[in-house]
C-alpha cells in the first residue's frame, strides 16, 4: 500500500515491552495521539518522531496541531491548522479545531465563524460539534453545550473528552 521509501522502523518500549514495527509517519503520529491522549508521555514523542520523519505530511501536521491544541499552545496550533487549510478547504477537522483554539485564545468571533465553516462542510463533523459545544459549556450554556456533545458523540464516540463534557453539562443542568 505505502512504497518501502514511506515506511519507518519504530521501537517502541511500552509497558516494558519491547515491540517492533514497521509504519508510515502517519500512522506513528496517530498512535501518538492517541497515547497523549491517554496522559502517556510516550505519545508526544511519538508524535515528534513523525514530524521528523515526514515534516510536510498532512494527517502528521494535524495530529501535531491537536496535541498542541490540548496542550493549550494555541498560537502554534492555529498556525498548524491554518496551514493544512490553505492545501485543502474542505477539512472540516482542521477547521472545527481551529475554531476552538481561537475561541479558547480570546478570539471569539473568529474561532465561531472557523466552527461553522467546519459544519457548513460537514454538518456531522464530532469535533464541530464538540468545539461549539465547549464554546457553549464556557458561556455558561449547558442545555445547548449538551446538544452540541451529543451529537459529537453520535458520529464519533472515540472524540476527545466528549463523555466527561456530557457529564459535566449534566451534572451543571441539575445544579440550577
Amino acid at each position: 500500500m505505502f512504497p518501502k521509501s514511506c515506511i519507518y522502523d519504530v521501537n517502541l518500549n511500552y509497558n516494558k515491552i519491547n515491540l517492533e514495527y514497521s509504519l508510515t509517519a502517519i500512522q506513528i503520529s496517530t498512535f501518538g495521539v492517541l497515547l497523549f491522549r491517554g496522559k502517556e508521555l510516550k505519545g508526544k514523542e511519538l508524535i515528534q518522531t513523525a514530524q521528523k520523519l515526514d515534516p510536510y505530511d498532512t494527517n502528521v501536521i494535524l495530529n501535531s496541531a491537536f496535541t498542541l491544541l490540548i496542550e493549550s499552545d494555541y498560537n502554534k496550533c492555529i498556525s498548524m491548522f491554518s496551514y493544512v487549510i490553505s492545501t485543502n478547504l474542505n477539512l472540516s477537522y482542521a477547521f472545527a479545531n481551529r475554531g476552538l483554539a481561537k475561541i479558547l485564545d480570546n478570539n471569539v468571533s473568529n474561532g465561531l465563524t472557523d466552527i461553522n465553516k467546519a459544519l457548513e462542510i460537514n454538518v456531522i463533523e464530532p469535533y464541530a460539534h464538540r468545539s461549539k459545544g465547549i464554546y457553549y459549556f464556557n458561556s455558561g450554556n449547558y442545555k445547548k453545550a449538551l446538544e452540541h456533545f451529543r451529537i459529537a458523540f453520535k458520529y464519533g464516540k472515540d472524540t476527545y473528552e466528549v463523555e466527561e463534557y456530557i457529564d459535566s453539562c449534566l451534572k451543571k443542568i441539575l445544579e440550577n
